[in-house]
């Protein structure tokens, strides 16, 4: 092991593995923090898992570091409350502050996982407007019932922004059912019962010449 760690993610733990166990913990640190240096992240993750638990009995700052980046790489919100619970409440905002940079500007996973550590943590504005600058119907679709309970007019305006163009932008049943299927998710948001039936009649009046889109939208009324 000692002669062939170098090249191989694997091989480094183990081989620090072994070295814990013979009582080398300094080393086998060492081993695992070269190691996170040379790897890139997902393949480093043994590695990561390894260093928390030397850092937990050497060293906090440490410890939280790598728990951060874990939860950065993983999305497993165990080890985000076990970091929250291993910081005080002013290294919490410090920590709670790198991981919005860090998933600021992101797309994908990336995205939805910042506005979900948002929600997390009560911060409802910040996830608003996160969902809506993203400018995509699924990610409404996705937060709609926690954000449209407390922004519904907001909300619905977003919504429908982004419908209308969206049911221009192609024909055939399968896109007429995605569009009902979002209307029918509009129609939940409390407050906007006019709106709603105002945005009906224009786009069944708009394609009043598409006989199957009007046939989808009488799903509405079921």
């Amino acid at each position: 092991l000692e002669r062939h760690y170098r090249e191989d993610g694997d091989l480094r733990l183990l081989f620090a593995e072994r070295l814990l166990r013979e009582g080398e913990v300094t080393r086998a640190m060492e081993i695992a923090e070269e190691g996170v240096s040379v790897f890139p992240d997902r393949r480093a993750l043994g590695l990561r898992r390894f260093l928390s638990r030397i850092y937990r009995e050497s060293s906090m700052d440490k410890y939280r570091e790598n728990l951060m980046k874990l939860f950065l790489l993983e999305r497993d919100w165990g080890l985000y409350d076990e970091l929250k619970r291993a910081s005080s409440e002013e290294e919490w905002g410090g920590l709670l502050g790198d991981i919005v940079k860090n998933l600021s500007g992101r797309r994908g996973f990336g995205e939805s996982l910042l506005v979900d550590v948002y929600l997390r943590e009560g911060m409802f504005d910040e996830a608003r407007r996160e969902v809506l600058a993203t400018g995509r119907l699924d990610v409404l679709s996705r937060y709609r019932r926690v954000l449209s309970a407390r922004y519904p007019k907001e909300y619905f305006d977003a919504y429908r922004g982004l419908l209308i163009p969206f049911t221009a932008r192609s024909m055939g049943r399968r896109h007429y059912q995605e569009v009902v299927t979002h209307l029918g998710a509009m129609r939940e948001i409390e407050g906007c019962e006019d709106e709603f039936e105002k945005l009906v009649a224009s786009l069944k009046e708009e394609y009043s010449n598409r006989p199957a889109f009007l046939d989808e939208m009488r799903h509405l009324d079921e």
